[in-house]
C-alpha cells in the first residue's frame, strides 16, 4: 500500500497492527495469532521473596 502523507501512515499503521495481532496466523506459533499465542504462553505471575 502506498501512502501519500504522514497522516495517512499514522491512520493506517494502528489498523495494520490490530489486524496483524488479532487475525494473522503464524505457522511458527502453531497457526495462532500473536495475541492467541501470548495468551496461551503467558507466564503466571509469582511472588518474589521480600
Amino acid at each position: 500500500m502506498e501512502y501519500e502523507t504522514f497522516e495517512d501512515v499514522a491512520d493506517g499503521v494502528p489498523r495494520f497492527i490490530q489486524t496483524y495481532n488479532t487475525r494473522r496466523l503464524h505457522s511458527a506459533q502453531g497457526y495462532l495469532s500473536p495475541n492467541q499465542f501470548g495468551d496461551r504462553n503467558a507466564r503466571t505471575p509469582f511472588k518474589t521473596a521480600a
